[in-house]
């Protein structure tokens, strides 16, 4: 119930600011928002909120094949291949 009042929430708040910003003229701005607000609000969705990525898998995604390339192929080169 807690995550439903949230996802709503987010929702409502990212159409209003949409709106808001829209009359200030602020396209892309009004349009970054209206994004992240959706994306936070896809977090607390009941159901697929679940299957999103974390910051956790992100990073694992992001940063393990530049630490293997770092580790394996910069170090072993400076290093002799130790």
């Amino acid at each position: 119930m807690v995550n439903s009042f949230f996802m709503i929430g987010s929702l409502i708040y990212g159409i209003v600011l949409l709106i808001h910003l829209l009359k200030k003229s602020s396209v892309s701005d009004a349009i970054w928002m209206f994004v992240l607000c959706c994306f936070i609000g896809g977090y607390f969705t009941p159901y697929f909120g679940e299957k999103w990525p974390t910051v956790e898998s992100m990073y694992t995604i992001l940063y393990t094949p530049l630490s293997d390339y770092i580790y394996h192929d910069l170090l072993n080169k400076q290093t002799g291949g130790m």
